[in-house]
């Protein structure tokens, strides 16, 4: 989620245990979401480094992963944040 007025282009590198690291760019427009998929693969543990240009402190930006088992059903969610107070984000998805 994008909270300024214009668009920014996130970079997210895909590291895993497993696979080859993959690398992709989503732009979201300003104010706006986008949801996007990882390119499939077989990544083991999985790692989403959002890239350097994306973590500038001058907008306000939350993104998020999750994750499914697709054995068990378990799930995960990881968020991150750019000038959000921790108590703002508890907030989100509620």
């Amino acid at each position: 989620m994008n909270a300024d007025s214009v668009a920014h282009t996130f970079t997210v590198d895909v590291l895993g245990d497993r696979g080859t690291p993959q690398h992709f760019s989503v732009t979201v427009p300003g104010p706006g979401t986008v949801l996007a998929n990882i390119p499939a693969g077989d990544y083991g543990n999985l790692y989403l480094i959002v890239g350097t240009e994306s973590l500038r402190n001058d907008y306000s930006w939350i993104g998020f992963a999750s994750s499914t088992d697709n054995l068990t059903g378990d799930g995960w969610v990881a968020i991150a944040s750019a000038n959000f107070d921790p108590s703002e984000l508890d907030d989100i998805g509620q």
